[in-house]
């Protein structure tokens, strides 16, 4: 069960533009591994992504230092929306023009992987039990929508909510959508109207 953990290592004075969340999992050995989620959804991509990852990494394992015994593994995940394909890469060293880097020197670059996954607007739902990163991650998939279509869809995110019994957690997922709408869209405000909450429970937006 994915466990969040912190909800960001950004900080504001970083672009809204890109939303990072760190969850603990549980591994069968009986320790755990740290996933963090960096969410890219510009309609370009930013090839300094690589360098803003070991800052966010070096800021996480800073905090486990302070906050607990053992170091984890900290597993970066980029989910990219870009309209260009992404080129960059999958190691930091891929950024590298190794060829012309004497071999002996390569063992002072701090490289490290990320798992990649790119989201499509018209590709499938992302498949997981947890709840609030499907929603999440669907929501991403349809930010750039044209506002009709993304209405449809934004209601249809909206009523799948119910499949939370915890009250809590259900504000929580729609409170945690509705601050990325409202920074993702220029139009945000279009969108918490009559009509695209008719039907769903009026609990939900009453918090």
């Amino acid at each position: 069960m994915l466990n969040l953990t912190k909800e960001t290592f950004i900080g504001k004075d970083h672009e809204e533009s890109r939303t990072d969340l760190l969850y603990k999992v549980p591994l069968n050995s009986g320790s755990s591994a740290f996933i963090y989620l960096l969410f890219e959804h510009k309609s370009y991509y930013d090839p300094k992504i690589f360098t803003q990852l070991l800052e966010y990494l070096s800021k996480i394992y800073s905090w486990q230092m302070e906050n607990q015994e053992n170091l984890a593994v900290v597993i970066p995940f980029v989910f990219y929306h870009g309209e260009k394909g992404w080129d960059l890469g999958e190691t930091f060293l891929d950024n590298f023009p190794v060829k012309s880097i004497p071999e002996e020197f390569l063992k002072f670059i701090p490289n490290f992987a990320i798992q990649l996954l790119e989201l499509k607007s018209k590709g499938k739902v992302f498949q997981t039990r947890n709840l609030a990163l499907r929603l999440y991650l669907r929501m991403i998939q349809i930010i750039r929508e044209l506002p009709d279509e993304f209405k449809i869809h934004l209601k249809e995110i909206y009523t799948s909510l119910r499949e939370e019994n915890n009250f809590a957690k259900r504000i929580e997922i729609l409170r945690n959508l509705l601050e990325y709408l409202s920074r993702a869209r220029n139009d945000a405000e279009n969108y918490s109207e009559k009509e695209i909450t008719e039907g769903i429970e009026e609990e939900y937006m009453n918090f």
